[in-house]
């Protein structure tokens, strides 16, 4: 027999009528009980008819245009179901949840840009950003060419999806420069190696096993995509969580965040984002593990004498130190950054005071080779001030930034959470005017000149500088809350603060922290074993450690916060989304930072000046 002969006799395609008798064999019956067919079948038939043109429609595009028809893209989804009726209520909550979610995101960015997206960008997007969320597939509500391109390029910038990451060719010079050192020098372990993060780059970790966030025991709520996933299903949750006692400044009653533990705590921040992963892929490359390193992580928004009120963190790395130092016999190497350089501060007087570590005079001596102190906040930051004062830093007021913050989390929220925070109030700029200068003059006051086409420039040592002043009464020229009449200094700026922020948490600042300047050596040894000394260099005396090196490592030709323009809030302009539920509320902050200010001559962008750091 022929084999094509035989081929065509075995997939002969049934004729139309044997097509239609066999998909409704009962065809002929149910024309007969037509005639009976109640209304609300007739118009189950109607729009049974109606949604099979649909589809047939629907398939018939698609094959034109070359793409995946609906039911193809949404196959298996929850969408699917929903739009089937295969869905259960609480799926179905949740369905038209994360839909408004998107739909509000939707609005908030369509003004801003109205360019459509692009397929390949989207697909890329796609590809990098984890995409199912639980039970939602989130990729599933998005249309390609709905969301405003400028809004991923910007995610996109930051994340890549753990799948990615895992399969990707490591690039060349991942292990620089140890890798050529290693060879010229011949480096190898030596000493313990011991890493204190900065505030905000330490993963926080839910240990709460009821309340509404539950569903993520043991995940990380900061520090990773997840983050974003617990804000995005329940943001009042997720905030009533990050938030301290707001009168002991520790755990709430049945909530417990703890900082995670081990090398992945801060190697990166989010996926993509890396803040330690160089140092460890570095020391790695010369032979170090998990057996000589350690992070010593900590919950970034305790204030540090509650570090070891909650957590007992420096008693913990005072054994870890001289367990190593008992079995090796080699001291440590702490490499501290940012706000890791205060703990750091604080852990060596604390260590050496008899009514603290009680480590005796000589523990760091005998226990620390080196201190590695980079970028570290010693004598604070121009940013925690204004992170108090309004909720606000420099990467805050930027239009778009502020735009998009103000509509998901308001400075109220913002400011809530910094001033509950205790150890924001550590990054305080320390020393007063006698360090930061004055309104004539400031130890950065030629690079101003320099750098102005004005003769009589205003001085940095003009810490809050108010836009369209009122005018000032002579007899009552003080600083009141409802009103400020005059550009502020660091003094007054902090006297300011403490009225705003009010007695509560000015009594708290006072309680773990002292910002001042001692001239006289009376008063480092009146202060000695004073806890609110041992995190400003200002204050205490280097510890008893002639032996012991100290590297100090800071950005050349980088710009910091310096100054800002605040100008009086409109009482009548509405608040972002709150916390509390509330789809607006009255803002209480009196003044916010005047992002229209800016001066190139000045190094003054969106109302933050710039100084070199």
């Amino acid at each position: 027999m022929n084999l094509r002969n035989r081929s065509s006799s075995i997939h002969k395609k049934p004729s139309k009528a044997e097509r239609k008798k066999a998909t409704n064999p009962g065809i002929k019956k149910n024309k007969e009980k037509s005639r009976n067919v109640s209304p609300e079948t007739t118009g189950l038939i109607s729009n049974t008819f109606l949604s099979s043109f649909f589809k047939k429609s629907n398939r018939f595009f698609c094959k034109i245009f070359k793409s995946d028809h609906s039911e193809k893209y949404f196959e298996g989804s929850i969408v699917q179901k929903e739009l089937i009726g295969n869905v259960g209520i609480s799926q179905r909550r949740r369905f038209w949840f994360v839909i408004g979610i998107i739909l509000g995101l939707l609005a908030a960015s369509v003004p801003i840009n109205n360019h459509q997206f692009k397929e390949a960008s989207f697909a890329e997007f796609r590809n990098m950003f984890p995409s199912n969320f639980g039970e939602v597939d989130f990729f599933k509500y998005y249309s390609e060419n709905l969301i405003p391109e400028e809004t991923f390029k910007k995610i996109l910038s930051m994340v890549k999806s753990d799948t990615d990451e895992s399969t990707a060719r490591k690039p060349e010079g991942l292990f620089e420069p140890a890798k050529t050192l290693k060879k010229t020098q011949s480096l190898k372990p030596k000493h313990f190696v011991v890493m204190i993060p900065g505030v905000f780059t330490s993963g926080l970790e839910n240990w709460c096993t009821e309340g509404c966030l539950n569903g993520f025991f043991r995940n990380r709520i900061w520090g990773s995509m997840t983050m974003f996933k617990a804000i995005l299903l329940d943001k009042q949750c997720w905030f009533k969580h990050m938030l301290l006692d707001d009168e002991t400044g520790l755990d709430p009653e049945n909530i417990r965040i703890r900082a995670t533990k081990g090398l992945e705590a801060v190697e990166y921040f989010m996926t993509g984002y890396w803040v330690w992963a160089k140092v460890i892929d570095n020391l790695s490359e010369i032979g170090y593990d998990n057996h000589n390193m350690h992070v010593a992580s900590y919950d970034w928004r305790l204030s540090l004498p509650d570090l070891e009120t909650r957590d007992s963190y420096f008693t913990k790395l005072k054994l870890q130190i001289e367990m190593y130092k008992k079995t090796k016999n080699e001291k440590a190497v702490i490499i501290s950054h940012s706000m890791g350089s205060l703990v750091a501060s604080y852990f060596f007087k604390w260590v050496e005071s008899p009514k603290h570590g009680n480590g005796g005079p000589d523990w760091v001596n005998d226990h620390i080779e080196s201190w590695v102190n980079t970028a570290g906040a010693l004598l604070g930051t121009a940013k925690s001030f204004s992170s108090l004062l309004s909720g606000e830093t420099g990467e805050m007021v930027q239009p778009l930034t502020s735009y998009l913050l103000e509509k998901y989390m308001s400075r109220n929220d913002r400011s809530l959470l910094f001033r509950n925070w205790g150890s924001i109030y550590s990054m305080i700029p320390k020393g007063g005017n006698k360090i930061w200068g004055n309104e004539n003059v400031t130890i950065d006051d030629d690079e101003l000149s320099s750098n102005s086409e004005n003769p009589n420039p205003i001085t940095n040592g003009l810490f809050v500088r108010i836009i369209n002043l009122p005018t000032v009464n002579t007899t009552t020229d003080t600083i009141q809350e409802s009103d400020i009449k005059k550009n502020l200094t660091l003094d007054e700026s902090v006297e300011l603060l403490r009225k705003f922020i009010g007695k509560k948490y000015s009594d708290r600042l006072d309680r773990n922290y002292n910002l001042g300047l001692f001239t006289k050596l009376s008063e480092f040894e009146a202060h000695k074993y004073n806890h609110t000394t041992f995190s400003n260099p200002l204050t205490f005396q280097l510890p008893n450690a002639p032996n012991m090196k100290i590297y100090s490592f800071y950005g050349v030709g980088l710009k910091s916060e310096r100054a800002y323009y605040y100008s009086k809030r409109n009482e009548t302009e509405k608040n972002g989304d709150s916390y509390l539920g509330n789809s607006y509320t009255t803002p209480n902050i009196k003044y916010i930072i005047d992002n229209q200010i800016n001066d190139a001559n000045s190094d003054t962008q969106s109302g933050v000046v710039y100084s070199g750091g």
